[in-house]
């Protein structure tokens, strides 16, 4: 079975797309039948290169080839697509006349090959005889467009996690805050995590600060309560995830891996997609959604709710991300896929 996954990232735009991905073709390994052989093309920078290899397990890189290509805008990623049995597409950029004229491309080659498009909001008309899946917490709530033999998967059922977070051990929720994770997505907003973290080591001296991110922090690096990290493994993710008592996070997939480690958050929103991960995190109760990144006084915000999360609150918090976040999401969608 040729699976063809067509995605982009990098470091300015964030990995979420990628590790979406990437979770679907650890699924495909996995749980597919049939043995799998997985093209996965990313139309971007090639920063996250050696992270994607290294989430690929030894056994499976023979049958994994990762491109860097232009596929939204150019022709060379036809001859894949006429060869393959699956194509998945998430991507933010792609346009609707791309959609159709990779299903076009699909169909011709092999009328019973399938599309699959991971789509967040409801963004575009997506061709008839495909599959869509939002895996979202709220991914139920949108009105996507009835008809045109279209099968959705929608919804906190399909929620799509990278394997390192399908089985994770129960954490222990400590009394007292020690170590706060910081991870905000692409480096376009380094100004603002500079003036948090000034923030931070002024009004919370006594915290460690992890920062994962490939920012460049000046004189902040200096300070023995700050450490950084770049271009980790899902793996390696997890186990500081685990580590830490409490995450500043932006609104993209790493909401939900911090909710399935059962880390209570402090949601900051940075561009429009990702608005609805917090609103219905904070519905949901294992996130705390403070508002954009450029309202005035947002820094200052974050110290009210850091203040108001005691211990009670904290072990409820861990709770509801472990309850409404499982680990069988990317299973239910290899299943429905084939």
């Amino acid at each position: 079975m040729k699976v063809l996954f067509l995605t982009d990232g990098g470091k300015k735009s964030g990995f979420g797309h990628i590790t979406r991905c990437i979770g679907l073709a650890q699924g495909f390994f996995e749980f597919a039948k049939k043995k799998s052989y997985i093209d996965f093309f990313v139309y971007g920078d090639k920063s996250p290169k050696q992270i994607i290899e290294k989430e690929i397990e030894k056994k499976y890189r023979p049958r994994f080839r990762l491109r860097f290509s232009n596929w939204i805008e150019k022709a060379k990623y036809i001859n894949p697509i006429k060869k393959s049995d699956i194509v998945i597409i998430d991507s933010y950029l792609a346009s609707k006349k791309r959609y159709f004229d990779i299903h076009k491309t699909l169909k011709t080659a092999n009328p019973n090959a399938k599309l699959v498009c991971i789509d967040d909001y409801n963004r575009i008309q997506y061709p008839p005889n495909s599959m869509v899946i939002n895996p979202s917490i709220y991914g139920d709530k949108l009105k996507y467009p009835k008809g045109k033999n279209i099968t959705y998967l929608l919804g906190k059922e399909y929620i799509i996690l990278r394997k390192p977070f399908w089985k994770v051990p129960k954490r222990r929720i400590k009394r007292n805050i020690k170590d706060i994770l910081i991870t905000l997505g692409g480096i376009k907003h380094v100004n603002f995590i500079k003036n948090l973290m000034w923030f931070l080591i002024k009004e919370y001296p006594q915290y460690n600060y992890h920062i994962v991110g490939a920012y460049k922090l000046g004189r902040l690096k200096n300070n023995p309560r700050i450490k950084t990290y770049s271009n980790l493994t899902a793996l390696q993710m997890r186990n500081l995830m685990l580590k830490c008592d409490l995450a500043i996070s932006a609104g993209g997939q790493t909401t939900y891996e911090l909710a399935r480690v059962g880390i209570p958050t402090i949601g900051i929103c940075f561009a429009e997609n990702q608005l609805l991960n917090l609103e219905y995190g904070e519905e949901y109760g294992y996130l705390k959604y403070i508002g954009w990144y450029n309202q005035k006084e947002i820094i200052k915000a974050i110290k009210t709710i850091l203040n108001s999360l005691n211990y009670e609150k904290r072990i409820l918090m861990n709770n509801n991300g472990r309850r409404y976040v499982n680990n069988n999401g990317v299973r239910r969608i290899i299943n429905k896929i084939i």
